[in-house]
Formats: structure tokens, sequence, C-alpha cells
């Protein structure tokens, strides 16, 4: 575990390091390592480095420098120097970015005029030029043949032509740095031209058919080769191969951006890495796995999964509840709800009989009356209380009816009967017209507050009764 004291600093950025090199990169950078150093420990890219020379590839000595064998791309990044000092624990940062210089190319054009094109002499042909080159020039591999191609074209007269492509390694080393490795590589061009010349020039090509040539035509052209995965940087007083950085690729000479949903986080990549499916990138150039994020169409897909088991846990449960409980639960509910609205009428009614009883404390002017103020039954509905005083008021013409019908002794006359009819309707008329002004000046005086439902509608008319029991008889 590293101290709680730890602090990270800045080493030395080296802008340049070169391809296929060897270099030193020392822990404090261009600074004296402190005296109070124990130990040092190098990291890049998340893995620690071996401390003695044990891997080919890296090594660190006791002050702490790592030295980095055979540079290539993947050293490009930053590096962590960890020292153990007295005081806690320091770690210095350091950046390398890898670069290459041009390789120097020379291309070689020759063409000889042939009696005919026959396949045996273009292949003898390329196997002169072969011998030729590989036992005079890059004998210690300071240059290397790339290519050389034969072929017979037809062009007004039968021509061979030989393309030679010679390419010069410009690697720095300890002994010579940038201008000493690109001053080699231009000494070492023009001794491969003046070679190739001299050969030409001095030695004739002999083909199978017994027919010897000589060059008609050469041409030699030089200039700057970088390897697949860098693109070639003019720097001023000359030009870099700088390798293409995260989330672009190589093509074609150039280094283009990752188009859409795709990234790359290599450095000199080729190609660029498709997201995983439903999974996007809203940007150009994407440089890491990370901008690749879920599409709407995969979010909504990852909601519903979520909430799918859930709604049919829901609707199971309430099957299962409805198959085995259905009759407590509709009967419960059925309870509940009644008890509800026997409350809720209870109200009306208490309002009701308590209005109709300060009524009927009141004496009555005759006995006869006392057949309209009866309690009438417990109303259930509001709406259905006309209809319920509608047929009480039926029911009791029709009793009225029977009786004129079926006079009784104390009545004597039917004369003297239709007398007291008539004083009894008066009577109630007048009765009626007294009752409902107690029950407007009762509605006054009560607060709608305290009584927010409102009394019973009065009892029917006169008129209303008569077109009853009119209606009765016929």
């Amino acid at each position: 575990m590293w101290d709680s004291k730890e602090k990270t600093i800045e080493g030395y950025r080296h802008d340049k390091i070169y391809l296929r090199s060897r270099v030193k990169v020392p822990c404090f950078g261009k600074r004296d390592p402190p005296k109070g150093a124990k130990t040092f420990f190098w990291e890049h890219s998340g893995q620690n480095i071996p401390h003695h020379y044990d891997d080919e590839k890296y090594g660190v000595d006791d002050d702490g420098a790592l030295t980095i064998n055979d540079v290539s791309l993947d050293d490009a990044g930053v590096f962590f120097c960890k020292a153990e000092m007295e005081g806690g624990m320091k770690i210095i940062k350091h950046v390398i970015e890898v670069v290459q210089i041009p390789y120097a190319s020379l291309q070689i054009h020759i063409i000889y005029e042939v009696k005919s094109c026959i396949k045996e002499n273009i292949d003898m042909a390329k196997l002169f030029f072969e011998y030729k080159l590989k036992e005079n020039i890059c004998l210690h591999d300071e240059c290397k043949i790339d290519s050389v191609h034969s072929e017979c074209l037809y062009e007004n007269i039968p021509s061979l032509h030989m393309k030679i492509l010679i390419s010069i390694k410009t690697i720095p080393v300890d002994s010579c740095d940038v201008s000493c490795t690109r001053q080699k590589s231009l000494k070492l061009q023009i001794q491969v031209s003046s070679f190739v010349k001299n050969v030409m020039e001095h030695n004739e090509l002999n083909l199978l058919d017994g027919e010897t040539v000589s060059p008609s035509y050469y041409n030699f052209e030089s200039g700057n080769i970088c390897d697949p995965g860098f693109e070639t940087k003019d720097t001023g007083y000359s030009s870099l191969c700088v390798p293409c950085k995260p989330g672009n690729f190589f093509d074609k000479g150039h280094c283009i951006p990752c188009p859409y949903n795709k990234y790359t986080e290599k450095y000199g990549s080729k190609n660029c890495i498709l997201c995983d499916a439903l999974y996007e990138t809203s940007i150009r150039g994407a440089s890491s796995k990370k901008a690749c994020h879920v599409t709407k169409s995969r979010f909504l897909l990852q909601i519903f999964l979520v909430l799918l088991p859930i709604l049919v846990i829901l609707i199971l449960c309430c099957w299962c509840i409805r198959r085995c409980f259905k009759g407590t639960i509709t009967s419960a509910t059925k309870i509940c709800c009644y008890k509800k609205k026997q409350k809720s009428h209870q109200k009306h009614d208490d309002v009701r009989y308590s209005f109709e009883s300060d009524i009927e404390r009141k004496p009555l002017q005759a006995k006869g009356h006392e057949r309209l103020f009866k309690k009438t039954p417990k109303m259930t509905n509001m709406k259905t209380y006309p209809k319920q005083i509608e047929a009480q008021s039926m029911s009791e013409s029709e009793t009225e009816r029977k009786s004129f019908r079926t006079p009784t002794k104390s009545r004597g006359h039917p004369m003297s009967f239709k007398k007291d009819q008539q004083t009894e309707n008066r009577k109630n008329r007048n009765h009626r017209q007294v009752r409902q002004t107690e029950i407007q000046e009762k509605k006054t005086q009560r607060s709608p507050e305290k009584y927010p439902i409102p009394p019973p509608p009065p009892l029917p008319t006169k008129s209303k009764l008569k077109n009853i029991a009119r209606n009765v008889r016929r």
C-alpha cells in the first residue's frame, strides 16, 4: 500500500522517443535522485514493470532509471515511477510519445528494348538484379531490398521494365542522434544509387534467347516512407512519422477518425472496433469503449425486461386471490360499501325525523289530519323520495275512495257527509299552508353549514291529490 504522504510530480516529458530505438528514462527526469530514495517501482497501463533485467523488454537500475529496449507503439502513453522516501512515497509521471524518422526510399526504374516478350527473359532479368544487389549492397542490414519487379510491355515495340525499391533504415542510436542518423541515411542513399548506375553501365543483360541488351532508359526517385500506422508530418525543417492517436485509424497513408459506433484505444491502429450490439457513440473518433453507450431502444428494452416479471407476478397474485377468496372478498366489499351508504343515509333520516317530530308535537286541528303527518319510511335515496310520497298519496286516496262508497252509520245522510268532506278539505288546505310556513321558517333558522342536506320535499297539493283520485276512479 502507498503511504498517505504520497505526492505526484511531473517528470521529464519525452516528446521524441524513436521507434525501434533503445532509451533510458530517469525516474526524476533531469534532476538528480534524492539521497533518501530507497526503492523504485515503475508502472505502465496498470501493470508493474520488473525491477531487474529479467525481461528483455524493460529494466530498472539501482538509480530508478527505466530502460526500454526496441521501442514499439505499445510503449506510448503514461508511465509512473514510484520512489519510496523516508518522508513517504513520491510518484513521478512520465509521458512517452513514440515517433519515427521516415525511411529513405530509393526507387529505380530501368527499361530494356527487346525483340520479343518471353517469360524466361523476364525471370532472367529479375534474378540478375537480385544477385548483383544482394552481393554488393545492404550487407549489414543498413538497407533493405523491398522488391524487384520485372514485366514486358508492348508499346510500339517490346520493352522490358524493371522496378527496384530499396529502403534505408533510419534508427537513431546512443552514438548517433537524429541529425546524425539523417546524414548517414542520405550518404547511404547516394552510395546505393551510384552502385546501381555502375552495374547498369558496365554489365549487359544476357537473355536466354541469346540476345544481349543494355538499358535504354533509367531513373532514380528518392522519398520518405513511414511504417503502417504512421503518417508523415512536416515539422518545418524535416519530416517526421507520427502514429495515429487513439480514436483514429490508418488508411492510405493518413489518420482518419473512427466513424460513429466504433472506437480504438491504441496508437497506430489500422482499423476501429465496433461497439457491442445495441450500443452506439455520439461522436466520431471515440478513443475508449466507455464512449459506447446504450441506445434508446436498448434502454427501453431493459426497462421492459425489468418491469415484465413484476407485472406477471402481480397478475398471478390477483388471479390467485380472486380464485381462492372470491366469495369472501365480494361479500366483504358489499358489506363495507353498504355500511358506508347506511351511515351516509342515516344523517339524512335523522334530519328528516327531527324536523317532522317538531311539527308533530304541535296539536292538530282535527284527528283526520294525522294521516298527512305520519312518518314516511326511511328513504334510501334522495332521488326516489318524491316517488315514495306519490305512492303514499295514492294509497291514501284509495282508502278515501272506499270510505266514500261505504259510509258508516255515524256519518248519516250522504249530503251531510259531503259537507263534512268539504270542511275537512278546507281545514287540510289551511293546515298545509301553516305547515309550509313553518318549514320555511326552519329552513331560514337552520345554518347550511351545520345541516348541509336539504329537507324532504313538501307533501302533494290538493289539486295533485284530486288528479290522483280521478285517475284511480277511472
